[in-house]
């Protein structure tokens, strides 16, 4: 699908907002989690036990199945951040850095891959949004070509070690929505013309603030709130396409996202001109 790209103006002696899409990377940009490709990984690097790492893949298994419980999730994140307490920073980066490229990339869901390109050749910021760590998030937003990434930062000490302290929270939720209003602010982005994917509840406040949600692979809940609210809802999951609400089973999933996306980036164009 070819789409214009559309360019900022000047107005009244200012340039017009940027537009931009925020994805969050867990079921949404990737199937799965990518949590549970870190702890593999890490496991094999001998920095958990087998116990820690079965502890870690049931609670991971509960998680995807049985999404959109956010103390759940939470406490899968910390074990995991706590988990690599001792290590250093950049060593869990350089690590990262393998895994995007040799774990995280073949689970990028080909229809969210035209979505990327969509909006870059719109003219459009990208950016991953997600609770991992951010030493995983920037290694897979730059194998994306992404403009950057917002992940969970944690706390390490002078020689760049982690101390297994998140001083500012997951990168969830309410603490994402507030990190995308600072990333807006400070790169002239305009929300109400700007796209955020996601899969998750959590995440309504995200979605809610942008001019053009997608509920991407939604859990239940979202569902419900995103076919209430009128919001874009893609089902990448073969099992579950015949269960969008309203949508003919006939309809081929690609389309609906090339059409859901068509629709927001003209939408996004009109304003801007």
């Amino acid at each position: 699908m070819t789409v214009p790209v559309g360019r900022p103006h000047v107005d009244d002696g200012g340039p017009a907002p940027r537009t931009a899409a925020f994805l969050v990377l867990d079921r949404t940009l990737i199937s799965g989690s990518s949590l549970s490709l870190l702890f593999r990984d890490l496991r094999d690097r001998d920095v958990y036990s087998i116990g820690e790492a079965l502890t870690l893949t049931a609670r991971h298994v509960a998680e995807v199945f049985f999404g959109g419980r956010e103390q759940q999730s939470a406490r899968l994140r910390r074990e995991t951040m706590a988990a690599v307490t001792g290590l250093r920073s950049a060593d869990l980066e350089d690590w990262s850095r393998r895994l995007a490229t040799q774990e995280v990339l073949p689970r990028v869901y080909p229809d969210v891959a035209r979505i990327i390109a969509t909006h870059r050749a719109a003219g459009d910021l990208v950016y991953l949004v997600t609770a991992s760590p951010i030493e995983l998030a920037r290694p897979v937003a730059a194998a994306l070509e992404l403009d950057g990434a917002l992940g969970t930062r944690a706390e390490t000490d002078g020689n760049g070690y982690f101390t297994g302290r998140l001083p500012d929270g997951l990168m969830h939720g309410p603490v994402s929505l507030a990190a995308v209003r600072v990333l807006a602010a400070e790169q002239g982005i305009g929300l109400e013309r700007s796209h955020a994917y996601s899969d998750s509840y959590d995440d309504r406040d995200l979605l809610a603030a942008v001019g053009h949600p997608h509920a991407v692979n939604p859990e239940p809940r979202l569902l419900e709130g995103a076919v209430r609210r009128g919001w874009a809802v893609h089902e990448l999951r073969p099992a579950r396409r015949q269960l969008l609400v309203g949508v003919p089973p006939v309809v081929p999933v690609g389309g609906l996202i090339s059409c859901g996306v068509a629709i927001g980036l003209s939408l996004g164009r009109r304003r801007r001109q």
